[in-house]
């Protein structure tokens, strides 16, 4: 969450950190209505008006598209087990993807090659 807050607050790359706390949220439990409306709520602090009375409440259906999608995203990605964005490549600085893999699969391959007798 901090990730985000200061991506908000100093223009930084709001989409990919709302990715990465989609997928946090996902790993601690957090249901995605429960994240979505996490955004719509950041969503909302964003653009209040300084002279409100301090009264914000957070809609879903008014939050932008790209913030939702980018949580979205990133917590189907962890909640189904297909991928996690692990790091970024040196040489490209392009997002390398980790496959994330049940705990219940344990490769059970056994090595190949000349046996010694």
């Amino acid at each position: 969450m901090d990730a985000v807050c200061g991506s908000a607050l100093f223009r930084g790359d709001l989409i990919a950190a709302l990715t990465v706390l989609g997928g946090s949220r996902a790993r601690t439990g957090a249901g995605l209505d429960e994240t979505l409306y996490d955004v719509a709520a950041l969503d909302a602090v964003l653009d209040s008006d300084l002279d409100a009375d301090g009264m914000i409440s957070a809609d879903p259906h008014v939050a932008p598209f790209a913030m939702l999608r980018a949580a979205a995203v990133g917590w189907a990605d962890v909640a189904s087990g297909i991928c996690d964005v692990a790091t970024t490549e040196s040489y490209t600085g392009l997002a390398t993807e980790r496959i994330c893999v049940p705990g219940w699969v344990r490769c059970t391959a056994t090595p190949r090659g000349p046996t010694a007798t």
